[in-house]
């Protein structure tokens, strides 16, 4: 948008001019490339609060020439200006927004696979669905920093885990632990040891994404060995140990 000059005029005219210069900012909204809707701050309702700001810098310098971002800034740092819009239609433009892609997805969480007796991250699936309140501020910052683009993937709702969580490689490396020990069976007096990735198989996260052992898978693995060498399981050993 460029400076805006405001040398030799009055606080009263600098806040019309400045007001003006807000509201002729055209915002265009994006997805996958195309544009969704465009708007403008006087859209929004948009009131621009600045009286003591544009006092104190009549006062401090000769001529006034400065970008329109400057309200971005003393939005968050001062109380002595301020820009407000109308709730309804901000809420209003959210909803539109919101319901501009009628088969929108969740995210899907980033999780952790077996996969040939390893365990491996599966990559999070990005979703669409907006997240409201971030849009909402994302369209507020936009017209305060007096860009023209917003791109509603930045208001997607963003996965909980994804393939760069440290909680996710700290699980892989609790279950390749587990999955590394050792487990031998004696069985009619010969000795057999599980393989790692039937091992493996044994293996998931409880609700708290925790590992843990299915007691019934190995209890089923040890009948598929009862079966295969004695109708009747005798005296047995297991030994198991670390990698």
């Amino acid at each position: 948008m460029g400076d805006t000059e405001l040398s030799g005029v009055t606080v009263a005219e600098a806040k019309r001019v400045v007001t003006q210069e807000l509201h002729a900012n055209t915002v265009t909204v994006t997805e996958d490339g195309e544009t969704v809707t465009t708007f403008t701050p006087f859209d929004l309702d948009a009131k621009v609060d600045s009286d003591a700001f544009l006092t104190k810098v009549k006062d401090e310098q000769n001529s006034w020439a400065w970008p329109l971002a400057f309200f971005n800034k003393y939005e968050v740092e001062t109380s002595e200006v301020n820009v407000q819009f109308d709730e309804d239609a901000l809420a209003k433009l959210v909803e539109t927004l919101t319901l501009s892609k009628p088969d929108r997805v969740a995210p899907i969480s980033a999780n952790v696979q077996s996969k040939d007796g390893a365990f491996v991250i599966e990559p999070e699936v990005p979703g669409t669905i907006i997240d409201t309140e971030r849009l909402k501020e994302q369209l507020v910052q936009t017209v305060l920093s007096s860009e023209d683009t917003l791109t509603l993937e930045d208001a997607y709702v963003l996965p909980a885990l994804t393939a760069e969580s440290d909680e996710l490689t700290q699980v892989v490396e609790k279950l390749q632990s587990l999955a590394d020990v050792t487990i031998t069976y004696t069985l009619m007096g010969e000795e057999i040891v599980v393989p790692k990735d039937q091992i493996a198989t044994w293996l998931s996260l409880d609700n708290n994404g925790e590992p843990t052992v299915s007691v019934e898978a190995a209890k089923a693995y040890l009948q598929t060995l009862h079966d295969k060498y004695a109708t009747y399981l005798g005296p047995s050993a297991i030994s198991l140990e670390g990698p």
